[in-house]
């Protein structure tokens, strides 16, 4: 297997690893806390980034996310822990913003 940006994975497989943040089958509790930890600066600047996770706010809800690009595909999984709702936006062209396609079906949410 290579390195980063060739991950192989399913609808299937994204559905059980975001249900693992709320029912833990692989880690227990302590685990999946310190994921969710944000790096801190050494000028005490805390950084959005915690291990592969993007911990922000949008639209007034904390979310987390993770995104990725190789090879001409594009991928994002996003998630709003306090509704337990996730939005996962797989795209096989080059050019497209998963992200942006991710968030834009969690408005309509």
């Amino acid at each position: 297997m290579g390195g980063d940006g060739q991950v192989y994975t399913s609808v299937e497989d994204l559905l059980l690893w975001d249900r693992n943040f709320y029912d833990p089958v692989v880690g227990d509790p302590e685990f999946l806390e310190q994921v969710h930890t944000r790096g801190v600066l050494d000028d005490g600047d805390t950084l959005t980034y915690a291990f592969g996770l993007g911990i922000r706010e949008y639209r007034g809800l904390p979310s987390v996310s993770h995104g990725g690009a190789w090879g001409g595909f594009r991928a994002e999984l996003v998630r709003f822990p306090e509704q337990r709702f996730s939005v996962v936006c797989l795209c096989n062209v080059g050019n497209a913003n998963a992200g942006g396609l991710a968030r834009r079906v969690a408005d309509l949410y």
